[in-house]
This record gives structure tokens, sequence and C-alpha cells, in this order.
């Protein structure tokens, strides 16, 4: 695409690349880079799909199969999250979000009651 542009406005891009007076060894140059540049790209990219493991969408545990998903959709989708997560009773809505922010919290008082915990060496004026 690039090129097609170049050449509607007549344009040499590889202007600096005379390939008829250059030397064997910077064609040479020129030609290995492009080679490691492709080699790092294929390489790079059949890494990454090995990273990936494959992570089901759609968690089959909280999918409530006794339902037919016809006759309450929403029993079928939401069923076994609700069965293992029930809703506390000073709460109006509770998901994964209010989850998180429960295990954050924890996370949160953890360091606190550890450095409270600790005593101060004599001497350490707070």
């Amino acid at each position: 695409m690039v090129l097609s542009y170049c050449n509607l406005l007549k344009i040499n891009i590889f202007s600096h690349l005379n390939f008829r007076t250059s030397t064997m060894k910077n064609k040479l140059v020129v030609i290995s880079i492009s080679l490691c540049m492709i080699a790092a790209t294929v390489l790079s990219c059949a890494e990454a799909k090995k990273a990936a493991p494959a992570t089901p969408a759609i968690d089959p545990v909280n999918l409530d199969k006794t339902v037919v998903p016809g006759n309450d959709f929403d029993t079928y989708a939401n069923g076994g999250w609700k069965k293992l997560n029930p809703l506390p009773a000073d709460r109006g809505r509770f998901g994964a979000f209010d989850k998180l922010a429960e295990v954050a919290e924890k996370a949160d008082e953890r360091p606190r009651q550890d450095h409270r915990s600790r005593q101060q060496p004599k001497g350490f004026h707070s």
C-alpha cells in the first residue's frame, strides 16, 4: 500500500539503497537484517500462542444445569454462583466485584495487624 502511494507520487523510498552500485557486503547486511527481523517476528508469535492457556469464557460451576434455559435463563446462567455465594443479610446485592472488595479489604488489614503486633525498639520515638 505504501509502495503504491510512493509510485503514484514518484517517490523512491529506497533511494539510499542503490542496489546497482552498492557492494555485495551492503546487500548481505540488508538481507541478513531482514531475515533476522522476520525470524524474530515468527518466533515471538509462536511463543505467544504457547503461553496462553485455554480457559473457558464461562465457568461451568456457575451454571445450574438442573433448570431448562428456556424456562428460567437467569437461574440457569447464575444459579451455581448464587448457590456458592449466598446473598448476605445486610446487603441488597452481592456480586463478583463485591467479593473482590472483601478479599482486598482482608488483604489490606493483614499488614496493619502485623505492623501493630511488632514492638518498637527502645529509644525509638514516633
